[in-house]
């Protein structure tokens, strides 16, 4: 059967190019020396308090104690990892952390959790969260069927969501996914548009995820009650929302943050152009200071609700 797809470039005039792709994961910033300070004296007081505390820990730690180890639930990410529901965060990262640098899986992950507590305490029920795990293009190449089903779980999960908010990670950079089930729409929100010799900007190749979320759409909507459409059901994929563009560098993963922020604080966006064209210098540091207090609070913190 055909497949009815809507492809929407939003705001921006792009071409489509294929890119290669590689992984989530970031490699140790050969910046890094164990041990040694992560921010100067002068930095790490105007980071805020809880930056201060994380690397007072670090600095206590480093060379005798394990890595910063999460503790989540099935119900977190609607999944575990095998039998065990735990996952690291590297000493090194944490550098990267600190100096507004690439932001590993196992932070995304961090902030994906801290949104879920986040949004229950602002606005209720309206944005769902899945891993960032799941939604790399590692995954989606070794095991898509899997994938889809994950997918559909989660979309019946969040069926009382207006939102799914889905970091993906097409390779080696992080692009904000806003999925709406309802009006059957995904928005792309990327920072780091990428262009051609002459500078004009160029799509990313986001076919193999358009396929897979369609695919679970369709899955989705079939297993409802009385649903009776003939032909495939796909989303109108936006392809080139408007968002704010990151200076040249990694940050990618704090401009991911900083989105799904923005979501939960106005899940009715559709109808405001612009209203992701606003991140700033100090909103990706405030990403880090967040970053840094759900480590102390809710993983560090015997107490915490990630603790180990």
């Amino acid at each position: 059967m055909a497949t009815k797809r809507e492809i929407s470039e939003g705001k921006k005039k792009v071409d489509r190019i294929k890119q290669p792709v590689t992984r989530a994961y970031t490699s140790e910033n050969p910046k890094y020396k164990v041990g040694k300070a992560l921010l100067s004296v002068i930095e790490l007081r105007a980071a805020g308090q809880y930056c201060v505390d994380l690397h007072n820990y670090y600095m206590r730690n480093v060379n005798q104690a394990e890595e910063i180890m999460v503790s989540y639930e099935e119900r977190h990410f609607l999944q575990l990892e095998g039998s065990r529901n735990i996952f690291i965060v590297a000493w090194s990262d944490l550098f990267d952390l600190f100096n507004l640098d690439a932001l590993d899986l196992s932070l995304i992950r961090c902030f994906a959790l801290h949104m879920q507590q986040e949004t229950r305490r602002r606005t209720g029920k309206k944005c769902g969260y899945i891993d960032p795990q799941m939604m790399t293009v590692t995954f989606m190449d070794s095991d898509r069927d899997s994938l889809v089903r994950y997918m559909v779980k989660c979309m019946g999960v969040h069926a009382d969501k207006e939102h799914i908010v889905v970091p993906y990670n097409p390779g080696d950079h992080w692009v904000t996914l806003i999925i709406n089930v309802r009006s059957k729409q995904v928005f792309y929100l990327d920072s780091s548009i990428p262009s051609d010799e002459s500078g004009a900007p160029q799509i990313r190749d986001y076919s193999l995820v358009i396929s897979i979320l369609d695919e679970s759409l369709d899955r989705h909507l079939r297993a409802s009650e009385g649903y009776k459409e003939q032909r495939q059901v796909a989303f109108t994929h936006h392809t080139a929302w408007t968002c704010t563009q990151q200076p040249s560098g990694n940050s990618c993963g704090f401009y991911v943050c900083h989105n799904m922020l923005l979501v939960a604080e106005k899940p009715d966006f559709i109808d405001e152009d612009d209203y992701f064209n606003q991140t700033t210098l100090g909103n990706v540091q405030d990403i880090r200071e967040r970053l840094a207090g759900f480590l102390m609070m809710e993983v560090v913190n015997k107490k915490g609700k990630f603790h180990l």
